[in-house]
């Protein structure tokens, strides 16, 4: 019998692919990110992969720069563990004993919505005291 984290065909289909999909409340980028460590890269027994940043942005279509702020984010939010390694690769740990549901990115659409009514309205008291 196979295990949950082993990752056969039926792991992918029945564990990590859901898995990903329930992370709805992160960016656009960490949600690709995560796709590609969950799925294309993740070792099948631990969760750990040594991806780098070019092979992300190649797979995933974004700048260096936007992965390495998605790997940032999907670290804060707990989705993934990194380990910088002083003159070796990064490593990351996909952490599927999370559940995604959860994870909660401070860059939501309702967060930037209500930061920029905020800022609206601190635009609008501001021409009115001119």
């Amino acid at each position: 019998m196979a295990r949950e984290h082993d990752c056969d065909p039926c792991c992918l289909t029945h564990v990590r692919i859901p898995w990903v999909k329930k992370a709805v409340s992160v960016t656009a980028p960490a949600r690709a990110v995560l796709w590609a460590l969950a799925i294309a890269h993740a070792d099948k027994e631990t969760g750990r992969c040594w991806s780098a940043i070019t092979t992300l942005a190649s797979e995933t279509g974004l700048s260096r720069w936007s992965v390495s702020r998605a790997v940032g984010e999907l670290e804060r939010l707990e989705a993934i563990e990194v380990e910088r390694r002083h003159h070796k690769s990064t490593l990351y740990t996909i952490c599927f004993n999370k559940d995604p549901a959860s994870f909660r990115s401070s860059q939501h659409p309702e967060d930037v919505v209500a930061l920029r009514t905020q800022l609206q309205g601190m635009f609008v008291a501001e021409s009115t005291l001119s």
